[in-house]
């Protein structure tokens, strides 16, 4: 059996540029909205993927600990998955994210600051600028 929730909300704001910061930015604590989609895998371990947008993204700050700890508190289950994406324009964050395949195409890797996965054996991956070499 599979199951898929959605969240949304909207958010209006300029966005800054590919991967720019944000000059007046001091912290990226603030995660403005998320999607999140859930699915049971057949063992009923839960995969779970979310699309984040972050504004005040800044990658001189301590930025990159707030978003990992961010995505560590998001719910995993041993012998699941939880991807976390977070991107820094919410007119490039997906609307959508598919908890079974999330994934970052076309423009939106332009976007997309850092990933973090945590998977099936509990081992955790933190990718800043996955699309870019982590520059």
């Amino acid at each position: 059996m599979r199951f898929f929730v959605l969240i949304s909300a909207t958010v209006l704001a300029a966005c800054g540029g590919k991967n720019t910061t944000k000059q007046s930015a001091t912290d990226c604590s603030s995660l403005k909205f998320e999607q999140r989609a859930e699915a049971v895998a057949g063992d009923s371990a839960k995969i779970r993927a979310y699309s984040v947008f972050v504004e005040n993204f800044d990658r001189d700050a301590p930025c990159w600990e707030q978003l990992n700890q961010a995505a560590k508190e998001k719910p995993y289950e041993p012998g699941g998955k939880t991807t976390v994406l977070f991107f820094d324009c919410p007119h490039h964050t997906l609307d959508a994210v598919n908890a079974e395949n999330p994934v970052v195409e076309g423009e939106y890797k332009d976007y997309l600051v850092a990933r973090y996965v945590s998977d099936e054996t509990g081992k955790i991956d933190f990718s800043k600028f996955p699309y870019m070499g982590g520059k």
